[in-house]
Parts: structure tokens; C-alpha cells; sequence
């Protein structure tokens, strides 16, 4: 069977397509992780006060400081102690101390992430990780 010029074209449209949509989805996440490799300057590292006291690179360490350290019933002392003194914000207001944390993580790094701690008094309560 002969196949119309114009079923040809409907054919080569949708294997193009087809194509292009397992492209998308087999190197499509490895192309995000590459982009987020170069917009953060590399992998996510090791929490390290001291550089997260100069405001640098917490964006890269927050996964860390999550995982290795419990913030929980810490005293608003050794935060300040770990973490220096809460940035001066007025974003989350029902947060007691904020950390601006850096671009979000998102594919289009339209807002900022924060680290967000609630006190109960002088111990932590509530720890969260923010968007604004």
C-alpha cells in the first residue's frame, strides 16, 4: 500500500516527536543536575560554621547541617554558637531567627530558600526550611 505524501509527513512528525519526548525524559534530569552543578559551583558539601557564619555557600551545606546535627531542644545559645547571628529579615516573621540560605533549588531560582527556627522559650520547637 502506497502511502499519501501527507501520511508521510504525519508519520515523520510523530516519530520526531516521539524522539524528542524520550530524549526529554531519559536526559532530562540528568541535564537539571548538571545545570544545578554549575549554578552552585559544585556538589553540596559538608557543613562548616565557620563559612556559614560569613553567609557563604549555605545553599550547599544545608543538607548536611539537617542530617549530621540535631537542632532539636538545642538552646537559642549554641544556635548562635553554630550558626552566628540570625540574618537581619523580615520575612517569617513568626520565626524567632532566619538564615537566608541562597537561590532556591528550583529549576528557576525565582525566590530564596531560608532556614527558619521557632523558639519555645530558650529551646528549638520548630525547624523549617522556607521559600519566600
Amino acid at each position: 500500500m502506497k502511502l499519501k505524501p501527507r501520511s508521510k509527513l504525519h508519520i515523520l512528525t510523530g516519530l520526531i516527536l516521539a524522539s524528542g519526548a524520550l530524549a526529554f525524559f531519559v536526559l532530562g534530569p540528568h541535564l537539571i543536575s548538571a545545570i544545578e552543578l554549575w549554578r552552585y559551583g559544585g556538589k553540596p558539601h559538608g557543613f562548616d560554621s565557620v563559612i556559614w557564619k560569613h553567609n557563604q555557600e549555605r545553599i550547599r551545606m544545608i543538607d548536611d547541617l539537617m542530617t549530621r546535627y540535631d537542632l532539636q531542644k538545642r538552646s537559642k545559645t549554641e544556635i548562635k554558637s553554630l550558626l552566628g547571628s540570625p540574618d537581619d529579615a523580615d520575612y517569617f516573621p513568626e520565626y524567632d531567627f532566619v538564615y537566608r540560605l541562597g537561590p532556591d533549588r528550583g529549576l528557576f531560582h525565582a525566590d530564596s530558600e531560608w532556614l527558619c527556627i521557632k523558639f519555645d522559650g530558650q529551646e528549638v520547637k520548630d525547624i523549617q526550611i522556607k521559600t519566600d
